[in-house]
């Protein structure tokens, strides 16, 4: 699971921000999935008094452009190079204006390629776009929810920017919010290794705007809450789309929902006019708090008959950094199945998304969501088992 640091405003972001408490509307657009870094490390040592005009580095996953500033070290003892040419991602040396070394930086000295992302307008080292499935505001806070399918992916991706776009009214479409998990990033397999989905969850200040808005693609989905019919279950017209007066109290695309627990996918090219296909949840669970530490099951489902579901959820360290791993175990046509969705690893106080999966699951076994915590009373869980 991505351990992702504090996403910033981007100075785009910030200039938005202020023109929205002065009444213009805040429209999110789209979110964005990236593998570029803030910083790369040397792949061999410089020596103190050497001069140089370039700096072996680890394969670069972000490009550098010419002129750009770099940071060779960390703490009490640093040097500040310029970039002489640029160099795109992939290349192992950086073509740099004379200097000489001011200490000795040995193998694997960080250096920092971006110092300030707040000055980015687009992520480093794009892959994909995010819709925005869901909006809501809680006081001064946007709360976004994106689904990402791997359905673009030829190849294992490294992934660990997330970027969130919005529409600026004199500028355009802009990056408006950025977050890099650096070394501590995901990698998300290809589609020809199955259908894969990950859930992003992110907050973002919107201060005092009275309205905010998100695009919401009409491929997208829908809160269970807000769907007018008994079970969150609807029937598509001919032509493979919910009719509205089966949409109850659904806002119109673009304005705030609901939680994002409990969400119904209902895809125009999935079933028919007498065949209706939609996601419906199985079984859910809220703020459950861990009390021991040893491995507790969250959430158990038994299909009623073979099918594919869908696992995902949420976690909270509220007082200490803590270990956490999560497992789902179930039984394929092949056989048991044990997959790790958040493997073991020390985790800062926070809130985080647990990476939603998709299974084909038989009847032979229930489908099991277990959590363990390395400390009691420290980690709060909300999940959900779908049937898609």
């Amino acid at each position: 699971m991505a351990v992702y640091g504090q996403m910033v405003l981007t100075q785009q972001g910030q200039s938005l921000y202020a023109k929205v408490q002065t009444g213009t509307e805040l429209q999110f657009t789209r979110l964005q999935i990236g593998s570029g870094q803030l910083t790369t490390q040397l792949s061999s040592a410089l020596t103190s008094g050497t001069a140089y005009t370039s700096i072996p580095v680890q394969a670069l996953t972000s490009p550098v452009a010419s002129g750009q500033t770099l940071t060779i070290g960390s703490g009490n003892t640093t040097q500040t190079v310029t970039a002489s040419a640029a160099a795109s991602v992939g290349a192992t040396s950086i073509s740099v204006s004379s200097f000489t070394a001011n200490a000795n930086y040995p193998s694997g000295t960080t250096v920092t390629l971006i110092s300030d992302p707040t000055m980015l307008t687009g992520l480093l080292n794009p892959i994909d776009w995010v819709p925005i499935s869901s909006i809501s505001a809680s006081g001064n806070t946007a709360n976004i929810l994106g689904i990402y399918q791997n359905k673009n992916l030829t190849q294992p991706t490294y992934t660990c920017e997330i970027g969130l776009f919005a529409q600026d009214p004199q500028a355009g479409e802009i990056l408006y919010a950025y977050a890099n998990a650096g070394t501590q990033g995901d990698t998300f397999p290809p589609y020809s290794a199955g259908p894969y989905s990950r859930q992003f969850q992110i907050s973002v200040a919107v201060g005092n705007a009275t309205q905010v808005t998100a695009n919401v693609p009409s491929t997208g989905y829908v809160p269970l809450a807000e769907v007018g019919q008994p079970g969150g279950v609807a029937s598509l017209d001919s032509t493979g789309n919910v009719p509205l007066s089966q949409l109850g109290n659904v806002p119109k695309v673009g304005s705030a929902s609901s939680t994002a627990l409990g969400i119904v996918q209902l895809p125009p090219s999935a079933g028919s006019p007498s065949n209706p296909v939609a996601v419906y949840r199985a079984v859910s669970v809220k703020d459950l708090t861990l009390t021991s530490t040893s491995a507790t099951t969250v959430l158990s489902y038994t299909p009623a008959a073979t099918g594919q579901f869908k696992a995902s959820g949420y976690l909270r360290v509220a007082n200490a950094a803590t270990s956490v791993t999560v497992t789902l175990t179930y039984t394929s046509p092949s056989g048991a199945q044990t997959e790790t969705l958040v493997p073991t690893y020390p985790l800062p106080t926070g809130d985080y998304t647990i990476p939603a999966r998709t299974i084909e699951a038989t009847t032979a076994s229930a489908i099991t969501l277990s959590v363990t915590a390395g400390t009691a009373n420290n980690v709060t869980i909300s999940a959900v088992i779908e049937g898609v």
